[in-house]
């Protein structure tokens, strides 16, 4: 399991499987970056996290 701390306060903590696909972005995503801006708002790319 891997997991994504925030860096601020007030922020998500997100905890994710190894084998699962996530679409991270800025908003209506799985993963939600509010804050970064070198994501897009609708990104529709996904990570494979594999250990």
């Amino acid at each position: 399991m891997w997991t994504l701390n925030p860096l601020e306060s007030g922020g998500v903590t997100h905890y994710l499987l190894p084998e699962k696909e996530y679409v991270v972005g800025r908003k209506n995503c799985e993963v939600i970056l509010p804050n970064d801006q070198s994501i897009s708002a609708l990104v529709l790319a996904s990570m494979n996290l594999v250990l």
